[in-house]
């Protein structure tokens, strides 16, 4: 992926975006809902990469703590973020409005 170099001084890039994904365990589709706080190191990431990658992602089988997971892996593998904190949240799935969020400040 095309890595930016952060020289700006930013402090935090909150992104938010929904995928549209498949419950293995429900046999449905839902949507989830990201939102992600990502505090830059040496990098800043490349958002139309990560959007088209975010829309290749679409339909693929995960649970929404897999879900969480592949996204929290990519940016942290691909981008070396100083923290990194991604939420999801699901509330059009069989059973009751869930969050789920992984990472903090220190990576």
């Amino acid at each position: 992926m095309n890595k930016l170099i952060h020289n700006q001084d930013i402090d935090t890039i909150h992104m938010h975006f929904e995928m549209q994904l498949y419950c293995p365990q429900g046999f449905e589709h839902y949507t989830g809902t990201f939102d992600v706080d990502f505090c830059p190191g040496e990098y800043l990431p490349d958002y139309c990469e990560l959007d088209k990658l975010f829309r290749e992602k679409c339909g693929s089988s995960m649970i929404v703590e897999d879900a969480v997971d592949w996204v929290y892996n990519t940016l942290k593998q691909e981008y070396y973020p100083e923290g990194l904190c991604v939420q999801m949240s699901v509330q059009n799935a069989l059973h009751f409005d869930v969050t789920i969020e992984k990472g903090g400040w220190s990576v």
